[in-house]
């Protein structure tokens, strides 16, 4: 089951066609781990120990210095290139020969063309996903040769995960199912926005390694080609995915739809409570009527 959700969480956000352009993201494969649920047995070889307050310690050990054992830059292509980490191994060498076809400015055969096309469909696949803002922050740092991903650098995963529980108590507690609605949507938001959180750090570290290599491999013009045919590309999110990024900025904004909910209906709950109560009790000028009636039809003395 777990697998599955995993599963489910990876195409939403496009990763199969976002690791050609970064490498492998092994956020998900993280997930367990830093949700306190990892299979037992489970090794953690190669994985930085995760505190209850950061999401920065899940990428992989790395080695200090160059991520890539290359010698002369105008060398590099007849020699065997070794590639420390291993989330680069396979997207490395298969983007390079993608930026040597499409750097060659004068080469107009169908290979140049199948790469195009090859790019803009992965594009295309991961601009209908939640991926979609990522991969524009890919193409600008391929187009400008920095980083700029937009990311909550103090985002705590102690606490987004016990806010998550919190949620999840409360929609246990309710049958209300308006409420309920609401209850799912803060979750499923928080949940979403946990793991772009998450994604968008591992493409960061990734990235910045992606630019290294391909600055020392002399092929940056190649990547810019790269970069400006995926900026071509808008998102296209249909109208269930549009929806789930709706909530995931919600909750990167601190918006909660269940308090909206809770300010709306406050009003309607005081009208009723103050209707329960007025009618079942008796106002103090029924009481004096009551009273009054009473009082005129017990017999006086002189009637006796």
């Amino acid at each position: 089951m777990a697998d599955e959700v995993i599963t489910s969480l990876s195409n939403m956000f496009g990763l199969k066609d976002l690791t050609n352009y970064v490498g492998e993201i092994t956020f998900f494969k993280k997930l367990p781990l830093m949700v306190g649920t990892k299979p037992a047995g489970e090794g953690a070889a190669g994985v930085a120990e995760v505190p209850g307050d950061g999401l920065q310690s899940c990428a992989p050990k790395s080695s200090p210095g160059a991520l890539v054992a290359i010698g002369n830059p105008s060398k590099l292509r007849q020699q065997s290139i070794t590639i420390q980490d291993p989330r680069l191994e396979v997207a490395l060498p298969l983007l390079l020969k993608e930026c040597q076809t499409l750097g060659m400015w004068y080469r107009t055969s169908s290979r140049n063309s199948t790469t195009k096309q090859k790019i803009k469909h992965e594009a295309r696949c991961i601009s209908q996903t939640l991926g979609a803002g990522i991969l524009q922050h890919i193409s600008m740092a391929f187009t400008c040769g920095h980083l700029c991903i937009d990311y909550d650098g103090q985002l705590s995963t102690g606490s987004i995960l016990q806010e998550i529980n919190a949620l999840q108590t409360k929609l246990d507690a309710t049958e209300n199912e308006a409420e309920q609605r609401v209850l799912e949507e803060d979750i499923t938001g928080k949940i979403l926005w946990f793991c772009w959180h998450g994604i968008c750090l591992e493409v960061h570290e990734l990235l910045s390694e992606v630019l290294n290599y391909i600055r020392k491999a002399g092929e940056v013009y190649g990547l810019l080609k790269i970069g400006q045919i995926i900026e071509q590309v808008m998102p296209d999110l249909n109208g269930d995915q549009a929806h789930l990024q709706r909530i995931m900025a919600d909750a990167r904004a601190g918006t909660s739809k269940h308090q909206l909910w809770l300010a709306a209906t406050a009003p309607q709950h005081t009208n009723l409570r103050d209707k329960t109560i007025s009618r079942d009790k008796p106002t103090r000028n029924t009481e004096e009527t009551n009273l009054g009636t009473s009082s005129q039809m017990s017999p006086t003395s002189a009637d006796l």
